[in-house]
């Protein structure tokens, strides 16, 4: 399975069955038509069916640790 992972500082992405990461900038400009602008060409040689996408961010539910 395919890893996007997303932060403040960049977009990290990785298939669970490889220790390979690839990543590249992000910040607060980037848009989503931007992220998959960049991420495409990044994982063009990946075969992958399914994609997990983890975004960190506060959920008002739970207290901040």
């Amino acid at each position: 399975m395919a890893l996007l992972a997303v932060d403040g500082a960049h977009v990290t992405v990785r298939v669970e069955t490889n220790d390979e990461e690839r990543r590249f900038t992000s910040g607060p400009r980037l848009s989503a038509q931007r992220m998959i602008d960049k991420l495409l060409p990044l994982v063009d040689d990946w075969q992958f069916d399914r994609v997990r996408i983890g975004v960190p961010a506060h959920s008002p539910d739970r207290p901040r640790s």
